[in-house]
């Protein structure tokens, strides 16, 4: 009478046989998947922390100049007369208005490019570039 075969371990452990201590030289031992080095480990974490600072860092300076943007420009009944470049061509008042427009712009643009930034960090936002401001495009509706 044979057996099936999820029967045969018992029976095999049961008999007297003397089971080998280490298996064979020539047997090769199964791969585990999830086994690294340390070194290994180090360098992963080296290029995913890299890069994920990098889009830190592009996400804080666009937060930073959306913060700025927002702050250039105060409501109209808190503008003060400052002296500015747009002062002798539009007035005291107006051109201190053109002063906080033309910071207000310049900011948002460069929120702008560290947004984009953010989905190319290789990408270099260069701040010292000018930004093109027309005043009259905010003066007359």
């Amino acid at each position: 009478m044979t057996l099936p075969n999820f029967y045969q371990p018992v029976l095999a452990s049961n008999t007297n046989e003397v089971q080998p201590a280490k298996p064979a030289m020539s047997d090769k031992p199964k791969r585990r998947w999830f086994q690294f080095s340390l070194k290994t480990l180090l360098v992963a974490t080296v290029l995913i922390a890299g890069p994920a600072a990098r889009i830190g860092y592009l996400r804080e300076r666009a937060l930073f100049h959306e913060r700025e943007a927002a702050a250039a420009l105060p409501p109209k009944w808190h503008l003060v007369a400052s002296p500015g470049k747009y002062e002798e061509h539009y007035g005291s008042l107006v051109g201190s208005f053109l002063v906080r427009k033309e910071a207000e712009v310049r900011h948002q643009e460069l929120a702008k490019q560290y947004r984009a930034a953010m989905f190319r960090p290789w990408r270099i936002v260069d701040e010292s570039h000018e930004i093109e401001f027309r005043p009259q495009r905010y003066l007359h509706p």
